[in-house]
């Protein structure tokens, strides 16, 4: 479960072009919380928002996965929405 949550720049195309979207990813979460791999799944529109959601969970902090009381390395998916207001 994710503990920080860093949000993503909004890329300035897409915003000036009024467009929303939505990226889903997997995210590789080492034994300490750390994102060590963000691999991207989906996004719609294609294209337009993988680098902002990759580059934002880059930067999350989740607390570890627990097997018997010991941390581990496990895979988890997130969604990003990216709307404007």
């Amino acid at each position: 479960r994710p503990i920080q949550r860093v949000p993503a720049v909004y890329p300035r195309a897409a915003e000036a072009q009024g467009t929303e979207g939505v990226v889903r990813a997997r995210v590789l979460v080492g034994a300490d919380g750390v994102v060590q791999r963000v691999v991207i799944l989906s996004s719609k529109p294609k294209g337009v928002f993988d680098t902002a959601a990759r580059d934002a969970l880059r930067l999350w902090r989740f607390s570890p996965a627990k097997l018997a009381g010991r941390p581990l390395r496990v895979w988890v998916r997130q969604r990003l929405f990216f709307g404007l207001k």
